[in-house]
């Protein structure tokens, strides 16, 4: 199976890369929305769906993202993570965690392990948060550690496309605290190096965050783990 090549010969996820495209949308929206899709779709593929036991969604914030994911594919454990424990408070409010069973866990992904042993979720989901993380080694380190074999890896970020895999601070950035654009091929590269297929790698339009100005983008990425 060609991974790119297998989703955008669907037309919901081309409308939603399309959509990626035009200026003044609400991105989160429209970037969480994409993930969802092309995830959903994933799972009603035979040769792709990877089982809906554990899911973990790393920066979930009030859960209001991760709720969708449950939602849509029926995820039966549900780790929790971020950092801070008033997002954490939040998720009961999207996850019903009565039909749920839920953890929570408050860490800094700059350094922490996640409350999971080997191999042993079914997806993990980051929408939206490494952007906040200057050195993402752990991060990725931990994906790859828990994520079982056939495992999905659903990822959303700020990314450039220069040739350097450093990341670039975002001195202008919309958000409040200090962001990072990730190189988009370093992303790439790191995964497929511990045996992972890349079925989306696509970005939005160049946002101009940087003095210099370097542009980034809205990076939105599907993995799967190799068997």
């Amino acid at each position: 199976m060609k991974s790119n090549s297998y989703w955008h010969n669907h037309e919901k996820a081309n409308q939603y890369i399309s959509r990626l495209q035009e200026p003044g949308k609400n991105m989160h929206d429209i970037i969480c929305g994409f993930l969802k899709e092309i995830t959903i779709r994933s799972f009603s593929d035979p040769q792709i769906n990877p089982g809906n036991n554990l899911l973990i969604d790393i920066g979930c914030g009030p859960g209001s993202v991760s709720a969708q994911f449950i939602e849509a594919l029926g995820f039966k454990e549900f780790l929790a993570v971020d950092i801070s424990n008033a997002m954490l408070d939040n998720v009961p409010g999207y996850v019903d965690i009565e039909k749920v069973r839920t953890t929570f866990q408050k860490a800094d992904m700059n350094k922490d392990q996640l409350k999971a042993s080997d191999q042993s979720a079914n997806m993990v989901l980051s929408a939206q948060m490494i952007f906040y993380l200057a050195d993402i080694e752990n991060f990725f380190r931990e994906v790859v550690r828990v994520l079982k074999p056939g495992g999905l890896f659903a990822l959303s970020c700020l990314v450039h496309t220069q040739t350097t895999p450093r990341s670039i601070f975002c001195e202008n950035s919309e958000y409040v605290m200090d962001t990072f654009a990730h190189s988009q091929m370093g992303i790439i590269y790191r995964l497929i190096a511990q045996r992972f297929e890349v079925f989306v790698s696509d970005i939005g339009p160049a946002l101009y965050y940087t003095k210099k100005p370097i542009p980034v983008h809205n990076g939105v990425f599907l993995f799967r783990k190799r068997q």
